[in-house]
């Protein structure tokens, strides 16, 4: 969310959905010659699809790369995954809650032991000093996609994945019940939002997203 720690006092996390959806709203009033698509990779797949849901209306195609599924399967995923995911993910939460401290130092937000910690040890700190789901389940099934929940979308979207991601499970996109505006592409090989084309650094999502683009609005 770039350098707006200082802004409220509040802590985000992946279920406070609604302030999402208010905010698309108010940007397509803004823009509203223009249609609109939502893209997003990983968690930000997920909360592409997930405001798509809420708000047909404002928003005109949805394009999620790797989206978090179950998220209880992505944690695991994280834990037991290649050990640069976990690393990067920590590393760059715990800095943004770092600055959220910086900025109000009198509210108590975690102590040096769930810093300290690991991922699993973090979030269920989270959730049980900044929110009311009571438990890290009920909290991590807050912002799940899996299974039926995605059949009502009424808004024209691509999922794209790949066979051999190490976060993701691949079970858990072949589980999806889709309504036929859905496009599921899952691609043997990208690991986790890569989709390396071979000239590395250079990915294949970029241009694919945009062809997509295109097709949803263009035809």
């Amino acid at each position: 969310h770039g350098d707006t720690h200082a802004l409220n006092p509040g802590l985000f996390h992946s279920c406070r959905i609604d302030e999402v959806v208010n905010a698309v709203r108010t940007a397509c009033r803004d823009f509203a010659d223009a249609p609109v698509a939502l893209a997003g990779f990983s968690l930000g797949g997920n909360f592409a699809l997930r405001v798509a849901l809420r708000a047909p209306e404002a928003v005109a195609y949805a394009f999620a790369a790797c989206p978090v599924v179950s998220p209880a399967a992505g944690l695991f995923g994280l834990e037991n995954g290649p050990w640069i995911y976990q690393r990067y993910f920590l590393h760059k939460w715990r800095r943004s809650l770092r600055r959220k401290r910086d900025a109000f130092p009198d509210v108590e937000w975690f102590t040096r032991e769930d810093l300290a910690g690991d991922l699993r040890g973090l979030t269920r700190a989270l959730v049980l000093r900044h929110t009311d789901f009571g438990s890290l389940e009920n909290y991590l099934d807050g912002y799940s996609i899996a299974g039926d929940r995605l059949a009502s979308l009424r808004v024209p979207a691509t999922i794209l994945t790949a066979a051999d991601d190490p976060i993701i499970p691949v079970a858990d996109f072949h589980a999806l019940r889709l309504p036929p505006n859905v496009e599921l592409d899952i691609a043997a090989h990208g690991g986790h939002c890569g989709f390396l084309d071979g000239a590395f650094p250079h990915s294949f999502v970029e241009p694919y997203a945009t062809q997509r683009v295109l097709r949803a609005f263009v035809g």
